[in-house]
């Protein structure tokens, strides 16, 4: 589990030393009655700790001044990329924002970990709990008439109980925290990379060399390279490449691979062959090709899932706008090169950057970066900067390091 720190709190795991905090904020009606958990004493309490010491689904909500132990945030990884959050915060310290603050910064960490769908049940009595899920962003999808039963009456009886169940998706949720996405006729893009220390994407200059080859054979940096293509998986079903990357890297030569549930978009006017096109068909769910090129192989190519996008003039702009309006696309990863990584930062085509840093330098004024392209010449066009800001810095294993920003303008 990660630990995640706000402006006023440590989201962390629990510890031993814990177990006092934990049984005064359990021990509390508000916890017997809407939490399903009657009886919380600290005599009987130990099964609670228990249960969330060494958990991955259990953050202690910690006061970063005091260090006092004011709550707990539940994150369930639940079917289909879903998480289900639960919460609970000590009486004392209610009605100051802790709350909202802790759930959003969970919320948060489960998008950036690859969830589709975040969503809370929530007691329909429980005004207050309803109201906090709606400041953070969370949404009434459903009423469930006596749908949980958490004990029994005294006579036996099963005491039967109503939930709201609320929900925001990863669409909402980036939408939130950037309402002017909302009004963008293309997809939210992010900017999806491994670099080198020194910001290389490549081990050096010529075609013969590139880290997908390269890496796997250099003692230091071969051990933690599968954390980069796990976290791969778990980016957006829709992908950006170019033509050159994916011929460099054998797309003309290599065997038909099975089919994935990916789309991919690529940009390429002359380094696909029609055996490279035929392959992206066989792997790709959808495949939208763009070129400029009246003679591209793709126009030989006869596949149900293929769509060749032909520009007289290469508008990345009306591409991507293309891709939400034609074919649905509202999120879409950007793995090219620098050249083109150049292009959407100067047209401001990219809102996200997530890089992987292998710990390694490269060097090499000719080995590509992470952003090449024509460097500005005048302070008239600082404005075609992008400035970041800091979503995450999380150390992986084997010195490896993943950073996450927003693209702010």
């Amino acid at each position: 589990m990660k630990t995640i720190r706000t402006e006023r709190l440590i989201l962390r795991p629990f510890k031993e030393s814990d177990y006092d905090d934990l049984c005064e904020f359990l021990s509390q009606p508000e916890a017997d009655e809407f939490e399903g958990d009657p009886g919380i004493t600290y005599e009987n309490g130990r099964a609670r700790l228990s249960e969330r010491l060494g958990s991955d689904e259990y953050y202690a909500v910690e006061l970063a001044a005091t260090g006092k132990v004011i709550g707990n945030v539940s994150c369930l990884v639940r079917d289909f990329d879903a998480r289900e959050v639960g919460y609970i915060v000590n009486r004392l310290y209610q009605r100051q924002g802790y709350g909202s603050e802790a759930l959003s910064a969970v919320i948060a960490q489960a998008f950036c970990e690859g969830a589709h769908r975040v969503f809370a049940e929530c007691d329909p009595r429980n005004a207050a709990s309803r109201k906090l899920l709606e400041k953070v962003g969370l949404r009434r999808e459903a009423h469930f008439r006596q749908n949980v039963r958490f004990c029994r009456e005294e006579s036996g009886a099963p005491r039967r109980k109503d939930t709201f169940v609320c929900a925001i998706t990863a669409e909402e949720f980036s939408a939130r925290r950037d309402p002017a996405k909302t009004e963008r006729d293309r997809p939210v893009t992010t900017l999806f990379l491994l670099s080198s220390a020194d910001g290389k994407i490549s081990t050096g200059s010529s075609d013969e060399l590139d880290f997908d080859r390269d890496l796997p054979r250099i003692d230091g940096v071969k051990e933690g390279l599968p954390q980069y293509y796990e976290i791969e998986q778990t980016t957006d079903l829709w992908s950006f490449n170019t033509g050159r990357v994916q011929a460099k890297i054998g797309a003309n030569e290599k065997d038909f691979p099975p089919k994935t549930p990916v789309s991919f978009v690529l940009l390429d006017n002359s380094h696909l062959t029609e055996r490279g096109v035929r392959y992206f068909c066989a792997k790709a769910k959808r495949l939208v090709l763009i070129t400029s090129n009246r003679d591209h192989p793709a126009f030989h190519v006869k596949e149900d899932n293929l769509r060749v996008l032909f520009q007289e003039r290469l508008s990345l702009r009306d591409a991507f706008a293309s891709l939400k309006k034609d074919f649905g696309c509202e999120r879409l990863t950007v793995q090219s090169g620098g050249t083109v990584n150049a292009l959407l930062l100067r047209e401001k085509l990219i809102d996200y950057v997530d890089l992987v840093i292998a710990p390694v330098l490269v060097g090499g004024k000719d080995t590509a970066t992470a952003v090449d392209g024509p460097s500005l010449s005048s302070p008239d066009e600082l404005s075609k900067l992008g400035v970041l800001k800091r979503i995450d810095c999380t150390p992986l294993e084997n010195s490896y390091l993943r950073l996450r920003y927003e693209v702010i303008r």
